[in-house]
């Protein structure tokens, strides 16, 4: 990437706005309802598969991978919108997330901005990405988080009065942040083949496709097998028993258990259960966080329940929790299993388990939940305690490396997301000086 030439310190004032730092002195400050107006998204009455002539469902899965199988028929009083439209995600678990639109029909979930002065628009969608992080950290709600709209119409926006200027730094970002975009793409989608090969590698050993001898998988004889009964479950061997889910565990166990309520707990928000690994917010006392919010404690599963969070396999084992205890949204399943949690753990990521889930969904577009129901009478094929514990085992050994990999690629992407707004940042407030800037062929 090119050497990037910074203003002088005498060229610069102070914004008296902490983050925006000394901006230039003859840039103008404006708060984000004097740029925008923007306006929240419908639900459709009715959404269908693909259909000639009929407008796309704006979903971030759309958004984010431009495929999508949600369309609205008729888009008479809804909401439009079209290529290049600066949208936000209103709320759900990246609530403050900002995107770039495509043509299709606004749900309730987004909000779509409007510019009313003579600016430049694509210069100030960049400004309002700089806002993103903060806008993500300032949500509000106890359930589902959303933007607080207080907040986002008092933004301070600083800006050159020259649109041409204006229009010069919306093209150097344009192209240094697709240099970031296209290193991001390519280790996404090194993590979704990880994934995909740990989801295999679950499905063949928790199914009993295959078994373990002497820590190696090794495929069943047709002789050792036997019909579930289950159509998509086929042949299991014939020592395993079929069983509910609901005879193998408790579902959302009842706080009442918790008798000290002026201890101190951990507090897990539903986007903070990643890959298998639980991030915990500041410690919380227990009298604080009971009402209103989910209970586990060490050893139990949690899961989330909404869309995307639950598809994206957001499972973990809670452990290392103050105290024993922890508490979360109520957009958190709990399952506390009876006998051995670390095979049901890898049980809930097998690919049928679910993708069969997100069919049972229900609630509104882009906020559906899974169904307690589900989880109750979800039937597999179960072994003995003892080949429980040597699945787990050997999954244990092979899963830490796939995740030690996708930890790794997740964890450079962060800093590549993090130097790109970096340096939107600095663009978009004049601490780079790109007035003698010229696309380079």
């Amino acid at each position: 990437m090119e050497e990037l030439k910074y203003r002088n310190e005498e060229e610069m004032k102070e914004s008296s706005v902490e983050w925006l730092g000394k901006i230039p002195r003859k840039w103008e400050l404006k708060q984000l309802k004097y740029l925008f107006t923007y306006i929240k998204g419908k639900n459709p009455f009715n959404i269908i598969p693909y259909k000639e002539g009929a407008a796309p469902y704006i979903t971030t899965e759309f958004l984010r991978t431009e495929m999508t199988d949600k369309y609205v028929s008729s888009t008479k009083g809804l909401i439009k919108v079209k290529e290049n439209d600066l949208l936000l995600l209103w709320d759900g678990a990246n609530a403050g997330e900002f995107f770039i639109g495509k043509d299709g029909v606004l749900g309730s979930t987004f909000v779509k901005f409007d510019i009313n002065t003579n600016d430049s628009y694509d210069y100030l969608k960049y400004f309002a990405k700089s806002y993103e992080k903060y806008l993500r950290r300032m949500t509000i709600g106890m359930g589902i988080p959303h933007v607080n709209s207080d907040i986002l119409k008092n933004l301070n926006f600083v800006k050159p009065n020259n649109i041409l200027e204006q229009q010069k730094i919306a093209n150097f970002l344009d192209i240094k942040t697709s240099q970031f975009d296209s290193i991001i793409f390519k280790k996404e989608k090194l993590i979704e083949k990880l994934k995909e090969a740990k989801k295999s590698l679950i499905s063949e050993v928790v199914t009993g496709k295959v078994k373990i001898v002497d820590g190696e998988m090794i495929e069943r004889k047709p002789e050792e097998m036997k019909d579930s009964g289950i159509q998509w479950l086929g042949m299991i061997p014939k020592d395993w028993e079929v069983k509910r889910l609901k005879y193998l565990m408790e579902i959302n166990p009842p706080k009442s258990e918790v008798i000290n309520k002026n201890i101190e707990c951990s507090f897990v928000p539903m986007n903070m259960i990643h890959n298998g690994i639980i991030e915990t917010e500041d410690k919380k006392v227990v009298k604080d966080v009971f009402g209103g919010y989910t209970y586990f404690r060490n050893e139990d599963i949690i899961m989330a329940k909404v869309t995307p969070c639950y598809e994206n396999g957001d499972i973990a084992i809670a452990r290392n929790l103050k105290n024993g205890i922890g508490f979360g949204t109520t957009e958190i399943n709990v399952f506390r299993v009876y006998n051995n949690t670390e095979h049901i753990y890898y049980l809930m990521q097998e690919s049928h388990f679910v993708r069969y889930g997100s069919s049972h969904m229900t609630g509104v577009a882009g906020l559906k939940r899974v169904p307690t129901s589900y989880f109750e009478n979800y039937k597999t094929g179960i072994p003995s305690i003892k080949e429980q514990n040597e699945i787990a085992e050997f999954l244990n050994e092979k899963i830490i490396d796939i995740n030690n990999i996708i930890t790794k690629n997740q964890s450079q992407i962060q800093k590549l997301k993090e130097a790109k707004q970096s340096l939107i940042s600095e663009a978009v407030t004049g601490k780079i000086d790109l007035r003698e800037w010229e696309i380079k062929e």
